[in-house]
């Protein structure tokens, strides 16, 4: 156990000095998933590094303990239902992949290669303004841009995640070839008939910028295009009629058309409007959503802002279930029954018109709504832990340390809470499968996170809101399935592993 207990102070410690830095580690994130605003003190990744501290401190002052049969029996009870230790190992290998953050899934580059120098944007948390890099603006730089550039120009090189889009606030674009056949006409090649809407050309060096738009009709370009220079402006219009030019206006004082047509690419590409079909080519492997976010990005952002909710609801919930369950249940008396009627008055409040008054108040972020889910979710766990410890304090154990002049908190948390931790070993999965479908139900009923949050909620809203884009819908229920299915098999498996009944033989 200590060397978890210098793993989390080691682990807070380096996320402090990196955040303090300005350095976007992946696996020291974690702590700050659910930040909402610039760093601050009273921030969630302040109470979870001293939560780390506090705990790795208790873990490397603690004595070491000898082995524990029964534990050794449980372990090796939980590893014989295989559908549990599978379902486990999986949660941990999904666990692992969030803590790699925008390695995997994120807009900004590993590494970029540009005239000799090497730059690794995904560590800075100050981005890099495009001019560094030739790009003219002083934003962040577009790194797919970027890349399509250099790859253009050979002047560098880009590597991307292997999904180079971000949940938040990212959607470009989407396009796709037409091909154009040998007398001019253009070829739709999905449908295999003459292409029908709008298209347009290219800057071969500016792969982002259009050189002109069409209009197009059974194949050929009719009606109004529209030309323009590598700064993006209007330069030229022009009319067509079954391919052939009818009008040619320039719209800027003596623009150079000449040099301007003689850059334009001759392939033709279609502008994709959102939701888009999963695009290998392009790295949409799930496709995008109605808002044009790709949605691998988002389920994998929900992911881990749902795992990181779900390690603070728990703290929360335990914390209050422990405190409340075990002081009633070992004080008794008066603390016991005023504690009884409180939670039960507590428990009558309506959860679902709170949580609509407070969304109707603020605009909640995470961290209010794992409060309050909190609030309303500790009661059960009270009762139970209530129970174990008034059937624990009548032990002999508790009598001696009585005689001793242990104090009750000292008897509570040294000595009884020990014995019942099955219980809370065994109600930890099923606490974070509460979180996990709480907060989709929330986001899903639209009095969850506000909008362009990751949410599965939301996306499975949205698919339910355009059927005729199946890829959405089917993407966010595998997930939650998944992931509900999973966390529930783990839990029946520790249930089965820790009750004494299954595994008890009288002779």
């Amino acid at each position: 156990m200590r060397s978890v207990g210098l793993s989390l102070i080691l682990a807070a410690l380096l996320s402090w000095a990196f955040q303090h830095l300005g350095w976007k580690v992946p696996l020291f994130k974690a702590f700050s998933l659910l930040d909402d605003g610039p760093p601050a003190f009273l921030q969630p990744s302040t109470l979870l590094r001293a939560a780390a501290l506090v705990l790795g401190t208790w873990l490397v002052r603690r004595p070491p303990a000898p082995p524990n049969p029964l534990a050794a029996k449980r372990w090796k009870r939980f590893r014989s239902i295989r559908r549990g230790y599978i379902s486990l190992l999986l949660l941990l290998a999904l666990s692992g992949l969030a803590l790699l953050d925008n390695l995997l899934v994120g807009k900004q580059a590993l590494a970029v290669s540009y005239q000799g120098q090497w730059f690794f944007p995904f560590l800075r948390a100050n981005p890099i303004p495009g001019h560094q890099f030739g790009l003219g603006y002083d934003a962040e730089t577009d790194y797919r841009e970027l890349q399509r550039l250099l790859a253009a120009t050979g002047q560098g090189r880009v590597i991307l995640p292997p999904v180079p889009y971000s949940a938040r606030l990212d959607t470009p674009q989407q396009s796709r070839p037409i091909t154009q056949l040998p007398d001019g006409s253009l070829l739709d090649p999905l449908l295999n008939r003459p292409f029908s809407g709008t298209a347009y050309t290219v800057f071969p060096d500016l792969p982002s910028q259009h050189r002109r738009d069409y209009r197009v009709r059974q194949g050929a370009l009719h009606g109004m295009a529209s030309g323009f220079d590598p700064t993006g402006s209007l330069v030229e219009r022009l009319e067509y009629a079954d391919g052939h030019v009818l009008h040619h206006t320039k719209l800027a004082p003596d623009p150079e058309l000449a040099p301007l047509q003689s850059r334009e690419s001759p392939l033709f590409r279609q502008v994709l409007f959102p939701p888009v079909a999963p695009d290998f080519a392009q790295r949409h492997f799930l496709g995008t959503d109605s808002s044009g976010n790709d949605i691998l990005a988002l389920l994998y952002a929900g992911f881990q802002l749902q795992w990181a909710a779900a390690a603070c609801f728990t703290l929360f919930v335990f914390t209050l279930g422990i405190s409340a369950g075990c002081a009633m249940g070992y004080l008794g008396g008066k603390i016991d029954l005023f504690g009884q009627r409180l939670i039960e008055i507590w428990s009558a409040l309506p959860f679902l018109f709170i949580v609509i008054l407070i969304r109707s108040t603020v605009t909640p972020g995470i961290v209010v709504l794992v409060l309050v889910l909190a609030a309303f979710s500790w009661m059960g766990l009270s009762y139970n832990l209530r129970g174990a410890t008034y059937g624990e304090r009548s032990r002999d154990y508790v009598s001696a340390a009585l005689l001793l002049g242990a104090s009750n908190s000292r008897i509570i948390f040294r000595h009884i809470l020990p014995n019942i931790l099955s219980i809370l070993i065994t109600k930890l999965p099923f606490t974070v499968e509460a979180l996990i479908a709480s907060l989709t139900a929330l986001d899903f009923l639209g009095f969850g996170l506000p909008p362009g949050e990751p949410s599965w909620g939301s996306l499975l809203k949205d698919g339910t809101d355009n059927m005729n884009a199946p890829w959405i819908l089917y993407s966010a229920f595998a997930a939650i399935t998944l992931t509900l299915i999973l966390i529930t098999f783990v839990g029946e498996a520790i249930r089965e592993a820790f009750d004494p009944k299954r595994f008890t033989v009288y002779r």
